[in-house]
């Protein structure tokens, strides 16, 4: 069910906005949510903001590239 939710969240990126996915199991998680926990717990610059249930792996990638390039 939880990638029935990131459909609805993928749609809404679509539009512009951030909305959290409304069938997100608490007791499992998606890659980039792994990947933003582990950032976050090791105090990487500039992910605290980012809320690991609705950041998408485009967005991880963005960030990456972001920060690459600087």
């Amino acid at each position: 069910t939880g990638l029935i939710g990131m459909a609805w969240v993928m749609f809404w990126r679509w539009a512009k906005r951030k909305v959290k996915n409304p069938l997100h199991d608490s007791g499992t998680m998606f890659c980039s949510a792994a990947v933003t926990r582990v950032l976050q717990a090791a105090k990487y610059p500039g992910v605290e903001s980012f809320d690991p249930d609705s950041t998408s792996p485009e967005d991880l990638l963005e960030f990456f590239l972001k920060d690459e390039a600087q």
